[in-house]
């Protein structure tokens, strides 16, 4: 295998298992719609954590799936990060 089909399929792999952590952040959304709506009604310090709670999952959510795309698109940044090219030295000796 080529450098450049070793990082595609490792990059690919990547975005996949990025996409499998969103969906599986998305699953969770719906409880803790329930939840806020069931305890958070009354307002006060519940409302606010529920609140908080479902900010952070939404941004969770759509973080990863922006790293899933990055990932998928396998850029030169991407190709670097994953296997860095080699530096041309000559090694040295030192008395």
């Amino acid at each position: 295998m080529s450098r450049d089909e070793i990082v595609l399929l490792v990059s690919r792999a990547l975005a996949v298992m990025q996409a499998a952590y969103a969906l599986v952040d998305v699953t969770y959304v719906p409880g803790y719609l329930f939840s806020a709506d069931h305890y958070g009604s009354a307002g006060g310090y519940l409302s606010t954590i529920h609140r908080i709670d479902i900010a952070e999952m939404l941004v969770r959510i759509v973080g990863l799936s922006f790293l899933s795309w990055l990932f998928w698109q396998c850029g030169p940044w991407v190709a670097e990060l994953l296997l860095p090219a080699r530096a041309e030295t000559v090694p040295t000796a030192t008395d």
